[in-house]
């Protein structure tokens, strides 16, 4: 048993190599509609999803953080780019850098609290 992304399994499953059981996500993968999430197989309800981000250090110029939002909404935007992401099962979305931080702290804080109750201790 393992937890693994849809884009590193798939061409294991594919070949027969792997069997998914359910997926750890709100939804299910439109690479495996047939594969379901946790909760619709009967387990807890998880949504541990892969999310990809671009950071820059602590203090760099607004000016430098505007002009890479432009650039790279232009990039998740574009039809031939999000077309090559969805057949790794990845939906780009776009979100600038207050909106960044809030997702960060989320999954932060969600990653805190298994740990707290799992009560892990880093040697």
């Amino acid at each position: 048993m393992m937890f693994d992304s849809v884009t590193v399994s798939l061409p294991h499953t594919q070949i027969g190599k792997l069997r998914p059981i359910a997926i750890a996500a709100a939804e299910r993968s439109p690479l495996m509609p047939n594969v379901p999430t946790l909760g619709q197989d009967g387990m807890r309800q998880f949504d541990i999803e892969n999310f990809y981000a671009i950071y820059v250090p602590k203090g760099t110029s607004p000016a430098i953080v505007a002009k890479l939002e432009r650039e790279i909404r232009k990039i998740l935007t574009n039809p031939d780019f999000k077309a090559r992401m969805a057949t790794q099962g990845i939906h780009p979305q776009f979100a600038n850098s207050e909106k960044l931080a809030e997702i960060t702290a989320e999954e932060a804080s969600k990653r805190e609290k298994v740990v707290k109750s799992a009560n892990i201790k880093v040697d």
